[in-house]
């Protein structure tokens, strides 16, 4: 167990920041290894970075006064650094994450995607109810036939006279 500071990235409000905090945290070999090799987006940042962000500036570097899109960050395998500038080796990483939470395009997929969600549960609602009434109706034909074949079982011999 360690005491340790790390970074926690928040959106208050529509305002997106980075704000750090202390905490107690339970170390574990897996996380010692991940430790050592830095801060890495996670398999779902990167994921929503090149589906979404691929066509626009996700980082800006101040000190060399460019852009990058995705596509133009620099790769360290080697080093095992991802997501620097090219140029003065800013790493990215902080603003990346920070992108993902206050891009318009994200923002936009992720309403659409919230919008087809609840248009499948109503449609989804109401083929259920189809199928309870159809359900119903079935039954109550059953039940009829059931009632007419046993009508005709019990019918009294024609009397001769």
């Amino acid at each position: 167990m360690s005491t340790v500071i790390h970074r926690v990235i928040h959106n208050d409000g529509g305002r997106a920041g980075i704000s750090w905090s202390t905490g107690i945290r339970y170390s574990f070999p897996e996380a010692a290894a991940r430790e050592e090799v830095g801060d890495m987006l996670s398999d779902s940042e990167v994921r929503v970075l090149a589906v979404h962000c691929f066509d626009h500036a996700v980082a800006r570097c101040d000190d060399c006064q460019r852009d990058y899109k995705i596509t133009e960050l620099g790769v360290e395998v080697l080093g095992r650094r991802y997501y620097f500038c090219a140029v003065c080796r800013l790493d990215f990483v902080d603003d990346l994450r920070l992108h993902i939470l206050g891009c318009p395009v994200i923002a936009k997929a992720l309403h659409e995607r919230i919008e087809r969600s609840r248009q499948l549960m109503k449609q989804s609602d109401g083929l259920v109810l189809s199928s309870a009434v159809l359900a119903a109706e079935s039954q109550a034909l059953c039940q009829r036939v059931f009632d007419t074949k046993r009508g005709k079982r019990h019918v009294p011999p024609p009397s001769v006279a």
